[in-house]
């Protein structure tokens, strides 16, 4: 089963189904494996949670 790792923001659910649907209709027309094989993995990070540079994401997002 080949797997599809996404790290983002946190999405609400009908954003993950779309990702999930999208990135799996993607990944099959290209690798010619069918979408129902592929697990795609989702990790949410919150922005106080990641650093750009020198800062956290949160700090940015204030200005």
């Amino acid at each position: 089963m080949p797997v599809i790792m996404f790290y983002g923001p946190k999405l609400s659910t009908k954003e993950k189904e779309q990702l999930v649907k999208e990135l799996a209709n993607t990944a099959s027309s290209i690798t010619s494996v069918p979408a129902s094989k592929f697990v795609t993995l989702i990790n949410e990070f919150e922005p106080e949670n990641v650093g750009t540079g020198t800062e956290l994401l949160a700090n940015i997002i204030k200005e």
